[in-house]
């Protein structure tokens, strides 16, 4: 519940810094033009409040398939995960890579991709927030005894504190989904 309550949090304020910004600067622009103004402004007006309404429009599109991406849907945990690292490192100039084993990655349970491809994003999120990294690697093994996901960073770590609290997680993330029978 507390996290589904982060989440719909984080949404709602890139909604409103983003999309809420973008829209109400064209909304003021095209309110101007409703006044009366020297001949050519407001073909220039015109021109900037279409620029903003199609930055908000790629906003709404990138923030529709954070939610939920189609290629997830469509081709995959791999091109999903693919997808969303390229977008992570065009953001954030985090330069991420991608390890799959085996290469030829089989389609998974719906529901185990959605979930792998929500733990990637969220590790991916805090490494961008709060490690300072300039890189990052999504590894993700298939074996008989399960799905074995590893993400690491080479950021910051952890304050030296917290990192006893919790030993053996130190350098990255780990997570196992065992098979059963």
């Amino acid at each position: 519940m507390a996290a589904q309550d982060q989440e719909r949090r984080r949404f709602a304020r890139d909604l409103h810094d983003g999309i809420g910004q973008e829209l109400a600067a064209a909304k003021i622009m095209l309110d101007g033009l409703l006044q009366p103004s020297p001949i050519g402004g407001k073909d220039k007006a015109i021109g900037e409040a279409s620029e903003i309404v199609d930055r908000a429009i790629q906003q709404v599109r990138s923030l529709s398939h954070l939610l939920h991406p189609p290629l997830l849907d469509e081709g995959g945990l791999f091109s999903a995960l693919r997808w969303f690292l390229e977008g992570m490192a065009e953001r954030t100039g985090i330069q991420t890579s991608l390890d799959f084993q085996p290469p030829e990655f089989p389609r998974l349970p719906a529901e185990l991709e959605r979930a792998v491809f929500r733990i990637v994003q969220e590790a991916l999120t805090n490494v961008f927030r709060h490690s300072g990294a300039r890189t990052a690697r999504v590894t993700l093994i298939l074996k008989k005894a399960g799905l074995f996901l590893t993400v690491r960073d080479d950021g910051k770590g952890l304050p030296e504190r917290t990192a006893q609290l919790r030993p053996g997680s130190i350098g990255g993330w780990y997570w196992r989904y065992e098979r059963k029978g």
